[in-house]
């Protein structure tokens, strides 16, 4: 009977019919049944209904997020708009995107409408900080440098002191990258920008630097780094204990 009367409510989209059959009822029994209310409502863009099932199913995440949709929608209503006007409104249109990982298009519904602020707390909330910038680098440049260093903090209380080096050789800032990779135990890509920056081989941070390709055994890095110095025997040296025997051989060739 149960089956019969939930599908005739499921056919004439009944959905109020639906959820009298289902309240109440063991969810372990009715769980199939749940999923295709959940499934229907989503088709009928009823959130509320939504988000009711999220929670009947255990999917807490998803009820969380609908509840923050269903809130947007009231005081959309509370301010004049009808039900069917709240539903087409560029900021309950952009968070379902969000919800489908559709951020760019949620991202062009915030610029069209003007408030470029709402795509840069969106990506900021999925922790795609590198989108955020590029929005306030072309519509908030005032903000820039502060949004960059929340980034920064951000990769550096995570332990990507290699994304924060990035950051900083791109801005030119290359110290702040090699120390960062030296922290990182990066060794090979700071003796890289150690080439770059044109530091001394005297210098305390490249003396660091080699310090730490020895310790971790990359004796080639350590090589290039001393051919970059003019010490053609110790890189010489140093490229055959590595096993880089095409490099020994080509120095070897020249000098």
């Amino acid at each position: 009977e149960l089956l019969l009367r939930f599908g005739y409510a499921i056919e004439n989209k009944d959905l109020s019919g639906c959820l009298r059959i289902l309240e109440g009822r063991p969810v372990a029994e009715s769980e199939g049944h749940w999923k295709t209310l959940l499934k229907l409502s989503e088709e009928e863009e009823n959130y509320v209904l939504v988000e009711k099932c999220n929670i009947v199913l255990g999917d807490f995440a998803k009820a969380s997020f609908y509840h923050i949709v269903n809130r947007k929608i009231r005081k959309l209503v509370k301010q004049g708009l009808s039900l069917k006007e709240a539903l087409l409104n560029y900021e309950v249109k952009a968070l379902l995107l969000t919800l489908k990982k559709e951020f760019s298009k949620a991202e062009a519904l915030y610029l069209e409408n003007g408030v470029p602020d709402k795509a840069v707390e969106m990506y900021q909330e999925v922790h795609l900080w590198e989108e955020s910038l590029r929005i306030v680098e072309s519509t908030q440049k005032e903000a820039y440098s502060s949004q960059k260093a929340s980034y920064i903090e951000w990769l550096l209380e995570t332990n990507q002191e290699e994304k924060a080096a990035e950051i900083y050789e791109k801005d030119g800032a290359l110290t702040q990258a090699i120390e960062l990779l030296i922290k990182a135990r990066l060794p090979v890509q700071a003796a890289r920008l150690v080439i770059t920056a044109h530091l001394s081989k005297d210098d305390e941070m490249t003396k660091r630097v080699f310090a730490n390709l020895n310790s971790t055994e990359a004796f080639e890095a350590a090589g290039d780094l001393k051919l970059n110095f003019g010490e053609e025997d110790n890189a010489l040296a140093l490229y055959i204990k590595s096993g880089a025997f095409s490099k020994a051989v080509d120095l070897a060739k020249s000098v």
